[in-house]
């Protein structure tokens, strides 16, 4: 299992109106989105790569990217709202045998999440958000029948 937290900068943010408006006072209060911590397990054939978010994000999507001659990428985008300053892209290992790395980046308050896989081709996988969690699981080979 492999768990790891994150520093992610938080900028203030004062937002103003047209010339003469008054600052809102609730701009500040504003959490920018970011990754607080991820953590990788291995269970019953599944794997699992939990983020733990600074927030409650307004919308999730995957999709997968790479195949033939690079290796298969999950590629989260989790919507927040605008703030924070941009985070060029960081990774850190994956220290799987499925899971090789982790890929994180913040643009215009959007995180993108990637999961790079050890395989050219992604196997069966679902994207679940819980609250200020999202959870990626993996099943890379069917489940026996019994």
């Amino acid at each position: 299992m492999a768990c790891l937290a994150l520093t992610a900068g938080c900028a203030h943010q004062k937002l103003f109106g047209d010339a003469g408006d008054k600052p809102d006072p609730l701009a500040s209060l504003a959490v920018p989105l970011a990754v607080n911590s991820f953590e990788i397990t291995n269970a019953d054939n599944q794997r699992g790569v939990f983020f733990k978010l600074s927030r409650i994000p307004e919308s999730v999507t995957s999709h997968v990217e790479g195949g033939d001659a690079d290796p298969a990428q999950i590629i989260v985008e989790v919507e927040g709202p605008g703030g924070g300053e941009d985070l060029a892209a960081q990774t850190f290992p994956g220290t799987d045998t499925l899971v090789s790395q982790i890929h994180i980046a913040r643009t215009n308050g959007r995180l993108q999440l990637g999961v790079e896989l050890s395989a050219l081709r992604a196997p069966p996988y679902t994207v679940h958000q819980m609250a200020d969690w999202i959870m990626v699981r993996i099943n890379p080979s069917p489940a026996p029948h019994n």
